[in-house]
């Protein structure tokens, strides 16, 4: 992020885009692309860790990814065991909350345009970016139950 942010301010003290793309060695279409997204960049809070801006999401998005946080922490400070499954449906609720919230606030009647998807591969990357690794697999849990039960029959 710090170099789509060095692109851009070089772009307004007028650096031409081809120069650019010879100095950090990217194509005038990346450079291009980085202009163009000038406002999503200038106003997103990078999360740790975050280098590539593949999808602009929404403030939402970002809300609720800190507020799940918060949630999985205070959960495992309590002792409780948090399955990736229990993870995906409280973001896909926490995510439609504060959907409902905005669009409440404007005065719109809520049309899903893009819904959220909790999908295991954005649980996978939720994980690594956030630093969790103390959540169950289920489906582990499961199987760890049914062979203690085999062994000590």
């Amino acid at each position: 992020m710090e170099i789509e942010h060095e692109i851009i301010e070089k772009h307004e003290s007028s650096v031409r885009v081809n120069i650019m793309a010879r100095q950090y060695e990217r194509s005038t279409s990346t450079i291009c692309t980085t202009l163009k997204q000038n406002d999503a960049i200038n106003s997103i809070k990078p999360s740790k860790g975050l280098t590539i801006l593949s999808k602009l999401r929404s403030n939402i998005h970002v809300k609720m990814k800190r507020l799940l946080l918060i949630w999985i922490k205070e959960k495992q400070l309590a002792g409780d065991s948090v399955s990736e499954t229990i993870i995906c449906q409280k973001s896909s609720r926490i995510y439609d909350d504060f959907e409902m919230k905005q669009a409440t606030e404007r005065g719109v009647t809520l049309t899903p345009v893009e819904a959220f998807k909790a999908s295991r591969g954005w649980l996978d990357e939720f994980k690594k970016r956030s630093g969790i690794n103390l959540v169950v697999r289920h489906r582990m849990q499961q199987g760890l139950t049914q062979k203690s039960r085999q062994t000590s029959s």
